[in-house]
């Protein structure tokens, strides 16, 4: 039996991945998984820590972040705001465990080399960011854009629309913002060079640049959704977030503890972190941003 710690119970998240992996969640038609449980949560809101335990039969409320380090298995990270991710993060890697962090995966990006440098040293696998990425019809476009026989001839370039909170006690722009840009770069790939982005009111608009293409990324929406353009076609989907998208997160985690090993590279990991600052930069000069470079 995996026994897994939830740090940061504040997050709707949290509940969610509780009760999918110990039962009663309609994603997976209230089955628990039979060698996982969630043995107990950490976190600052008391009544989200107890709901967990009401409704997931969760054991154990820690007093301190500290305490799981060498009573579980795995942890995941679930704390809404990003600059707690690395500090709740850090004694468990110290520790060997292996984890799951939420999305933004961190605000800073020298946490996230931290992060991922240590883990990637210690051959702790990680996984997590945005659920969105994990969906059917992201993977679906994904697979298209990496096809050699296209069925919409060359990939001309594409875009991808998603909500945005701009305005919040969990890092403004960063607390909601990696849905967006994590589903964009599984589709068209990590290996984004230069944002050119501009804030509304309530949207912001990006262009990422690549050496092969142009992609739009436009925060503002309710709706999840994204086009990939085509020499001969184009081709639209809604990105479906409410059907499974937590029970993929959990299955990729579990996944991830039972084998061993990751689903993408530590580099793909915390790329997301740096397009997230080069974007924030872009919008605050008005200018064309590089995207950070980095070496694990």
């Amino acid at each position: 039996m995996y026994k897994i710690a939830i740090l940061g119970t504040e997050n709707s998240h949290a509940l969610n991945f509780a009760k999918l992996i110990n039962g009663g969640h309609p994603m997976r038609n209230g089955r628990g998984y039979a060698d996982f449980k969630v043995v107990g949560v950490y976190g600052y809101d008391d009544a989200a820590n107890k709901q967990i335990q009401n409704e997931a039969g969760v054991e154990m409320i820690a007093q301190n972040l500290t305490d799981f380090v060498g009573k579980v298995d795995a942890v995941m990270i679930t704390a809404r705001h990003g600059d707690n991710h690395y500090s709740y993060a850090k004694p468990y890697l110290d520790a060997g465990i292996p984890m799951f962090v939420d999305k933004p995966i961190t605000i800073d990006e020298k946490e996230a080399v931290l992060l991922a440098k240590t883990a990637k040293e210690k051959n702790i696998p990680l996984c997590g960011g945005s659920c969105c990425a994990l969906v059917t019809s992201t993977q679906q476009l994904k697979n298209i854009v990496a096809s050699t026989t296209a069925p919409l001839g060359k990939i001309l370039g594409g875009s991808v629309c998603a909500p945005i909170n701009l305005r919040n006690e969990y890092g403004d722009f960063y607390f909601y913002s990696q849905h967006l840009v994590q589903t964009s770069m599984e589709i068209f790939g990590y290996d984004v060079k230069r944002v050119r982005a501009v804030q509304r009111e309530d949207s912001v608009s990006v262009m990422c640049g690549y050496d092969r293409y142009e992609i739009a990324n436009f925060f503002g929406p309710q709706t999840y959704s994204a086009v990939v353009y085509g020499s001969k076609s184009n081709l639209y989907l809604p990105i479906d977030i409410d059907t499974d998208a937590y029970a993929r997160e959990v299955e990729a985690f579990a996944d991830m503890i039972r084998s061993g090993r990751m689903h993408q590279t530590y580099e793909d990991f915390i790329k997301p972190v740096f397009v997230l600052n080069a974007i924030k930069k872009s919008m605050d000069t008005n200018t064309e941003t590089e995207v950070g470079t980095f070496t694990l």
